[in-house]
């Protein structure tokens, strides 16, 4: 037999890290020694795992259990009682007992992944990942290009570039670029200071490790669209404007119910730009209007409010500054952040 103690919030935490990873009708397999509890899921090539530290626990043994299960246990404080005993896992959680038999399951191991590797800076993957896709149906958009000085996420409809400087990844048949699924690196960012990725040598798996978290998935075969047409993109009309006013506007605008997906319109006014969400009229019209500077001739265009949020976030400084060239055409949007953004404007 074997127990051990865990706090619920590390077990809830564990299991929403693996939810990209694993899926709801399969197993988690669990392993516990001596001061940890190792929780691993898998599904069609995809592998994690997470060390969750355990407070007190005696003996060593592994079973499966359903998600299910081991959600009854989440919570956002308390500790969470797991034992062992032959094929029956008991959770107790207060004065609540849980006990479910489980059968073994057939388990691929986990594939070894040892060859060349980088680190990325957590940082620099948040800046970019608002970016890529969600979209089953296009799996290029879905990753993360990592190239020797570039690492990009696009969805075609706006794009994050965030420079970086990494050697590894030129060697003597030029330079190499590396493709990392978005939905991995999304609870790995938020988990550790820095992702390491290894790749092995035949091109089959990667590891991507944050903290204590490690998966493991197969690489991604594909080209992704070429994006560096962007560093010759013309900008003959620049607005500039303060970031915590645009900030402040900009929750002002979206706090609009999501059933109204109206765009953000910028309407240049006198001495300010008037940022509009809603219909001409109605109750649900918000305006806010904002000091800014122009450059070249004002005009109305208009964003996606939420991705319009995401590129402001994604940067830093006491200004935005947007780079136009039509009401149609793709905008740069800039500050004191290294990240390059664009952003394709909603057509009025």
């Amino acid at each position: 037999m074997a127990d051990c103690e865990v706090k619920a919030r590390d077990l809830h935490d564990a299991l929403t890290t693996l939810g990209p990873v694993g899926d709801k009708s399969a197993p988690v397999r669990l392993t516990f020694t001596a001061g940890n509890l190792l929780v691993e899921a898998q599904f069609v090539g995809r592998f994690g795992e997470v060390d969750v530290p355990t407070t007190s626990g005696n003996g060593t043994g592994q079973v499966f259990a359903m998600p299910a299960l081991l959600k009854r246990a989440e919570g956002r404080g308390g500790v969470v009682r797991l034992e062992v005993a032959d094929t029956a896992l008991a959770v107790h959680r207060g004065d609540a007992k849980v006990t479910a038999r489980c059968v073994p399951e057939e388990w691929v191991p986990t594939p070894a992944v040892d060859g060349t590797g980088f680190e990325v800076e957590s940082a620099v993957l948040a800046a970019v990942l608002p970016a890529a896709s969600n979209d089953d149906g296009r799996p290029i958009l879905e990753q993360v290009a990592v190239e020797s000085e570039y690492v990009v996420a696009t969805d075609s409809y706006r794009l994050h570039a965030h420079p970086v400087d990494l050697d590894v990844l030129v060697n003597d048949a030029g330079k190499r670029q590396v493709l990392l699924p978005a939905f991995v690196l999304r609870p790995l960012v938020k988990v550790a200071s820095k992702v390491k990725v290894v790749f092995d040598g035949n091109g089959t798996f990667l590891r991507l490790e944050g903290g204590p978290v490690r998966f493991t998935v197969k690489t991604y075969q594909g080209a992704y669209p070429g994006w560096k047409l962007f560093d010759k993109r013309a900008s003959p009309t620049t607005l500039t404007v303060d970031r915590p006013a645009l900030l402040a506007a900009l929750r002002h605008c979206l706090t609009i119910s999501s059933w109204y997906p109206y765009p953000v319109h910028f309407k240049p006014v006198p001495n300010g730009v008037r940022l509009h969400r809603g219909p001409t009229t109605g109750e649900w019209a918000l305006e806010q209007a904002i000091p800014c500077q122009w450059t070249g001739g004002p005009f109305v265009f208009a964003f996606n409010g939420p991705y319009l949020a995401d590129a402001v976030n994604a940067g830093y400084g006491p200004t935005v500054t947007f780079g136009l060239s039509s009401a149609i055409l793709p905008a740069t949007v800039s500050d004191d952040s290294p990240c390059r953004r664009l952003l394709m404007p909603v057509r009025l």
